[in-house]
């Protein structure tokens, strides 16, 4: 099947919390050149060559905040809670007051938001989806 059938990463060596990982560490010489990866360095368009399969281009960016409801990340996840506090202790506000999560596994919910509620929902997983199409092409028409 080639120089490199079964060479890369095994699980116990990928990190999910790293920034990138070398996935070449593993493969030999011979397996890089006849694999080089897919994304074209020298084409707009991809030519269908094992160095040119994919493009990319930047098409601007939405922030995740920006699309579950969330306006200052700060205060939603530090400040909200204590500012409750305090308006209970002042009268000012019923309690109780309770932490915000963006989610919750052991609810399946959000608490202050509910962007993620259901999140193995398939038809919530669509309107997530949809919700990010339409706030991309509000921000870049």
């Amino acid at each position: 099947p080639g120089a490199c059938p079964s060479m890369g990463m095994t699980n116990n060596e990928i990190d999910a919390n790293m920034a990138s990982q070398d996935v070449n560490l593993y493969k030999t010489e011979d397996c890089k050149a006849q694999n080089p990866g897919g994304r074209c360095l020298y084409s707009a368009y991809p030519t269908g060559a094992a160095d040119c399969t994919y493009t990319v281009e930047d098409a601007g960016e939405v922030l995740i905040d920006e699309m579950v409801g969330i306006a200052n990340y700060h205060v939603f996840w530090n400040t909200s809670y204590t500012t409750c506090m305090d308006h209970v202790s002042q009268g000012l506000e019923e309690g109780p007051c309770i932490q915000n999560r963006e989610y919750d596994p052991l609810t399946d919910a959000g608490i202050g938001i509910s962007f993620w509620d259901g999140r193995l929902d398939v038809d919530k997983g669509k309107e997530r989806m949809e919700r990010l199409r339409a706030l991309f092409a509000t921000k870049y028409p």
